[in-house]
């Protein structure tokens, strides 16, 4: 096991849609990190599943945090306030994540001088018409705050 491995868990999200990318994403991460700890916290917005052939293959195990619907940032929140990986040093991941290389590497010197890293997205027009519909309406926004 290497630095990586052992100083850092992977929590990944993942409900009834999107299952079939969490094993893309599962077995990335296995590939370049074999004995890093991955939770999968599972959202039933989209109905039930099963995830019980990734947790045998992969050695993945399920993140109870007593809800079952969480919607997209609700289910990063509930890990993050749930108390349950308190103490741990954790990267939190959506399904459609891919590894394509020893990405955990990078982290390691950050770790403990950081609370959070945050990997910003840059959007080039907030205004467009797709943006409030995956984020949120910035005009909203600007009137309230």
């Amino acid at each position: 096991m290497n630095a990586a491995e052992s100083q850092l868990e992977i929590v990944i999200l993942c409900n009834r849609s999107d299952v079939f990318l969490t094993r893309i994403c599962v077995a990335s991460i296995r590939y370049y990190y074999p004995g890093v700890a991955i939770h999968i916290v599972k959202d039933e917005v989209n109905g039930r599943f099963s995830t019980s052939s990734l947790e045998k293959a992969f050695k993945v195990e399920v993140l109870d945090l007593g809800l079952k619907n969480y919607g997209w940032c609700t289910g990063k929140i509930s890990v993050l306030l749930s108390g349950k990986l308190a103490g741990r040093k954790i990267l939190l991941l959506d399904s459609d994540i891919v590894f394509i290389g020893k990405v955990l590497d990078t982290l390691l010197p950050h770790l403990h001088s950081a609370d959070f890293i945050v990997s910003p997205e840059y959007v080039s027009d907030p205004e467009s018409d797709w943006f409030p519909k995956i984020y949120y309406d910035t005009s909203w926004a600007r009137q309230h705050f």
